[in-house]
C-alpha cells in the first residue's frame, strides 16, 4: 500500500501562472460551469503543459468559449482528444482530424471509462515526447449519476498503478477533490474557503479508515480515552457547556482501578458495546502510565497506528502527581517509543525535548498574549543551546540546584530552536485568561 508525507496547496495548484510544476488540464464530457471564473479557467488552460478533452468535452470547451465571448484564435489547440467517439459532435471530430498539433486517439476499449483510458493515453503522449507532468486537474461538473461520479473516484484509484507519481485533481463548480494516501497530510485551506465557505470531507472508499485530524470543526481523534474518574468530569465538562451527548462520540477505552468513577458511570459504560472498560489494579504504576499502556494493546488488538497522545490533566495543586506525570512521560519512552505524549493544562502544553536538536513553532496567541515557556532537567544535568527565546543559552549547563530555564520567554521569533545533550521538559503557554478574553471579543 503506497504511504505518503505530503502537503497539499490547493491555491498553488489552482492559480497555474507562475508554478514550478508541470501540469495537464482534461475536460470530461460534461457541461463548464460559470462558477470558475473565465480569468482563472483559461488561465490554467492556457498555461497547462497538455490540454486534454474527453470526446463530448470537446464541444462542451468550444461552447464555453463561445459564451464567454473568447476569440478561438487566442486559445491553445487541444493537444490530445481521446474516447469512443460517441458523443463528439462530427464536425468537431473531422475539424481536429486536420489539426497538424493535435493528435486523436479512438479508445474503443469498453472496460473502462473514458476519463481512465484518456489517463492512460496522457501517459504515452507524455513519453513519447520527452515531457514531465506533476499533477492533472479534471474539469468534472456532476452530471447528477451517481454511478458516473462514483466511476470517476475509481479513476483516481486506478491512476496510482499506471501513473504513481502524478496528483489528480477533480475540479467541478464549486469544489477540488484527490485522494489522500495512507500517511500523514497537510492540508494549506484557501483564504477564499476560510471567509466564504468551510466546508470540507474525508470520504473513505473500500475499507475502513482510523483518522486524527487537527484544524477542522469536528477533529477526529483515533482513540478516546477517560482515566477511572475523568470519566465522570468529561461528562460534567459536556453537561456544564450544553453539549448534547448524542452528538459525542463516547469513549473508546476507560482504565483505571476504578476507585473514583461514580459506580452509576461505570455500569453505564460496562453495557456500551463500543467502550473497552479495563480495570488496572497494579498499585505500583499511576492510572496514567496504566492507561498508555493499556492504550498500546487497545491500538495493537485493532491495528491502528497512534502519532501521538494529548493528556487533558489540569494541575490538581499536588506536587507528587505533578512530577508522578513527568515521570510517566519518562516512563513511556520505553513501551510507546515512537509515539509523542503531551500534557495540556488549563493554559499551557508541557512535553519531553529527547537529547538532539528540536524545533519548536510558536502560536500566535503566545507571542501576542503571554510569552512564557520553560526548559527543565530532569534527573541530570543538561548542556543548552537555544535561539529564539528572550534570555537564550548557549551551552549553558542547566541543573537542579544551579540554573534552570523556568519563566523564559519567547521574543517576536515564531520560531524556536532547542539543542540539548540530555533530556528536558519543554513548557509553554498555549491559552491565558487574557488572550481567551480578547478572542471572546473577537
Amino acid at each position: 500500500m503506497m504511504t505518503v508525507s505530503k502537503t497539499w496547496d490547493p491555491c498553488a495548484i489552482l492559480q497555474a501562472k507562475g508554478v514550478d510544476y508541470n501540469y495537464a488540464i482534461l475536460v470530461l464530457n460534461r457541461r463548464i460551469t460559470d462558477s470558475i471564473s473565465k480569468d482563472k479557467l483559461l488561465s490554467l488552460w492556457q498555461n497547462a503543459t497538455v490540454r486534454i478533452t474527453v470526446d463530448g468535452g470537446t464541444d462542451h470547451w468550444l461552447l464555453w468559449l463561445e459564451q464567454n465571448n473568447v476569440p478561438k484564435d487566442i486559445i491553445k489547440q487541444p493537444d490530445l482528444i481521446t474516447g469512443d467517439m460517441d458523443s463528439i459532435e462530427p464536425e468537431t471530430l473531422k475539424h481536429f482530424n486536420n489539426v497538424k498539433t493535435c493528435t486523436v486517439k479512438l479508445t474503443e476499449d469498453q472496460t473502462e471509462t473514458d476519463y481512465t483510458k484518456a489517463l492512460k493515453e496522457l501517459k504515452k503522449y507524455v513519453k513519447y515526447h520527452n515531457m514531465q507532468i506533476d499533477y492533472v486537474i479534471t474539469l468534472s461538473d456532476d452530471s447528477g449519476r451517481f454511478d458516473q461520479i462514483i466511476a470517476n473516484v475509481n479513476t483516481l484509484f486506478k491512476a496510482v498503478n499506471f501513473m504513481p507519481n502524478v496528483d489528480i485533481f477533480i475540479l467541478t463548480r464549486e469544489a477540488l477533490s484527490w485522494l489522500l494516501w495512507t500517511g500523514s497530510h497537510k492540508i494549506l485551506v484557501p483564504p477564499t474557503a476560510l471567509e466564504y465557505s468551510k466546508w470540507c470531507s474525508l470520504i473513505p472508499f473500500g475499507s475502513k479508515a482510523h483518522v486524527t485530524t487537527m484544524g477542522l470543526k469536528w477533529d477526529m481523534s483515533t482513540v478516546r480515552i477517560t482515566v477511572d474518574g475523568g470519566t465522570d468530569h468529561w461528562l460534567l465538562w459536556l453537561e456544564q457547556n450544553n453539549v448534547p451527548k448524542d452528538i459525542i462520540k463516547q469513549p473508546d477505552l476507560i482504565t483505571g482501578d476504578m476507585d473514583s468513577i461514580e459506580p452509576e458511570t461505570l455500569k453505564h459504560f460496562n453495557n456500551v458495546k463500543t467502550c473497552t472498560v479495563k480495570l488496572t489494579e497494579d498499585q505500583t504504576e499511576t492510572d496514567y502510565t496504566k492507561a498508555l499502556k493499556e492504550l498500546k494493546k487497545y491500538v495493537k488488538y485493532h491495528n491502528m497506528q497512534i502519532d501521538y497522545v494529548i493528556t487533558l490533566s489540569d494541575d490538581s495543586g499536588r506536587f507528587d502527581q505533578i512530577i508522578a506525570n513527568v515521570n510517566t512521560l519518562f516512563k513511556a519512552v520505553n513501551f510507546m517509543p515512537n509515539v509523542d505524549i503531551f500534557i495540556l493544562t488549563r493554559e499551557a502544553l508541557s512535553w519531553l525535548l529527547w537529547t538532539g536538536s528540536h524545533k519548536i513553532l510558536v502560536p500566535p496567541t503566545a507571542l501576542e498574549y503571554s510569552k512564557w515557556c520553560s526548559l527543565i532537567p530532569f534527573g541530570s544535568k543538561a548542556h543548552v543551546t537555544t535561539m529564539g527565546l528572550k534570555w537564550d543559552m548557549s551551552n549553558t549547563v542547566l541543573a537542579y540546584g544551579q540554573l534552570i530555564s523556568t519563566s523564559n520567554s519567547f521574543t517576536n521569533s515564531p520560531e524556536i530552536t532547542v539543542t540539548t545533550d540530555s533530556p528536558l521538559v519543554w513548557s509553554m503557554v498555549l491559552f491565558s485568561e487574557e488572550a481567551n478574553k480578547e478572542l471572546a471579543k473577537a
